[in-house]
This record gives C-alpha cells, structure tokens and sequence, in this order.
C-alpha cells in the first residue's frame, strides 16, 4: 500500500500511521500478533510525535489500553507489555489527574504488578474525580493504607508517609462524617503519633458539616 512506502520513507508521517491502525486494528483484535505487532508500533510513534497534551493524552490512553489487551493474550511478552501499559497510564495520568481512563487503568495494573507509587497515585485521583462523598472518603482511605503499610522509599520515609496518611484520613472524614473506618483509622494513628488531641476538632467540624448538610 502507499501508506507502508510512505512509512519507509517517514516512519513518523501521521496519515500513515492512522493508514495502519485502521488496516490491522480489526486483525489485531482477533489476535493476529503481526497486527499486533503493526497496531502496537504505530500507536507509540503515534504517542511519539502528538504535538499538545490533549492529542499525548489521547493517544497514550490508545496505547495503554492496546498493550494490556495485548498482554491477556501474549503469554510470552504479556510481562513486558502489561509493565509498559502501567507506565502509559502514568505517563498519561501525569498529563490529566482527572481522566477517569488513566486513573482506573493505573490502579489495575497497580495491583496486579503490586506497584505502590502507581496505587497511591491512582487512588488520590479517583479521590479527586469521585462525586459521592462516600466514594471520595473511600479512596483517600485507601490512599492512606497504602502510605501506612508501604516499604517502597519513593513514598518517603515513615515518619513522612504516617502525616501524609493523617492529612489524607482527615480529608476522608470531612468527607463522610458517617463512615466508621476512615474514622476509626484516623484516631488509631494520631493517637500512635501523639496527636489525639486534634481528633476532637475534626470530629467537632465533620459533625457541623453532616448537621448542615442535611
């Protein structure tokens, strides 16, 4: 085809390469790992030359989503493809903390590769993106478990992550005045820390909000 002449000439022409996602998109998802192979190369030089971050985005999330696809059905490069899928949906994370796709994608391959970095940032956006207070207190909860309970030193030393957690376990029962657990974890870990004395504020002010909010 003239597309694939034009693609040995200028591997990075972006006619061509959309020329090639419609012929071996269809192909590839019928498990044709030529296809694949074709779809997966011209979506990263696609990524490769997107011009703002609206178009990297969008084409990063094309990518991220390709490659864990990829991935269920290649057990031979399923490891390396689900890994550079994790880092596609960080990548375009970085670019939108609010896109619902980057999140949700992260916070999967997050747990199957048990990456805390990528968890802690996932979780805190969906916190952001969630609507229902009860859904919000739920994410910033488990934000804040993973700071308690991690050993990755990216995250920062102990002493660190425990007042992160705090400040993110306070965000949670302002959040959801009614939810017992981020509640419970919050006077569990102030008090371990020394600071029970603040619990009373926080409880006084969640309190007010609940009461006026109803």
């Amino acid at each position: 085809p003239t597309y694939a002449r034009i693609l040995e000439l200028d591997g990075s022409d972006p006619g061509a390469l959309e020329a090639t996602l419609r012929r071996d998109m269809p192909h590839a998802r019928r498990g044709d790992p030529r296809a694949r192979k074709n779809v997966l190369a011209a979506l990263r030089a696609l990524v490769g030359i997107a011009s703002d971050d609206e178009t990297r985005l969008a084409q990063q999330l094309r990518l991220a989503i390709s490659l864990e696809s990829a991935a269920a059905s290649d057990p031979e490069a399923g490891p390396s493809l689900m890994r550079e899928a994790y880092d596609r949906y960080r990548e375009a994370l970085s670019i939108d903390r609010l896109s619902v796709t980057a999140a949700t994608g992260l916070a999967r391959l997050a747990a199957r590769l048990r990456e805390t970095e990528g968890a802690l940032a996932a979780a805190l956006s969906l916190a952001d993106i969630a609507a229902q207070p009860a859904v919000r207190a739920r994410y910033l909860l488990e934000a804040a478990e993973i700071l308690l309970g991690a050993t990755d030193e990216r995250l920062g030393p102990t002493s660190d992550r425990r007042t992160r957690a705090g400040a993110l376990l306070q965000r949670a029962v302002e959040a959801d005045p009614d939810a017992i657990a981020p509640a419970a974890r919050l006077s569990a870990v102030w008090s371990e820390d020394g600071h029970a004395e603040r619990l009373v504020d926080v409880f006084r002010t969640a309190l007010k909000a609940a009461v006026s909010g109803e």
